[in-house]
């Protein structure tokens, strides 16, 4: 678990029933769920080559929206997000930094050379 001090914001993963895939919630005064891939409106948009990148699609569950709405995309090998929501800016930034560095986000050269960026 991950929390900025001063704040509401707390960064945790998720248990999930596929092994290979990481879920993460962000909770704070919002319910954010991390996923991996292109989800929802990212989904059908073209990104380019999918493979070897690391996407996660933040979406956001609330009353108004409880199947989701998709209010980041982030792709953690090039270091590329795409932020919807103004409140989401700081919170999202600082979990890409800290997702990036998660050991199964790492590029393939860095697990090679056992670092990360």
């Amino acid at each position: 678990m991950w929390s900025m001090m001063n704040c509401d914001w707390i960064l945790q993963i998720k248990k999930t029933s596929d092994e290979d895939k990481h879920v993460f919630e962000l909770t704070g005064t919002r319910k954010v769920i991390i996923f991996p891939g292109t989800k929802l409106e990212f989904e059908t948009r073209y990104y380019g080559n999918e493979e070897g990148n690391c996407f996660m699609t933040a979406v956001e569950f609330s009353k108004k929206h409880p199947y989701g709405k998709a209010v980041a995309l982030m792709d953690l090998t090039y270091g590329f997000l795409e932020i919807k929501e103004e409140w989401l800016i700081l919170p999202a930034i600082l979990s890409a930094f800290v997702l990036s560095n998660f050991p199964d986000f790492s590029s393939p050269s860095e697990k090679a050379n056992g670092t990360n960026a």
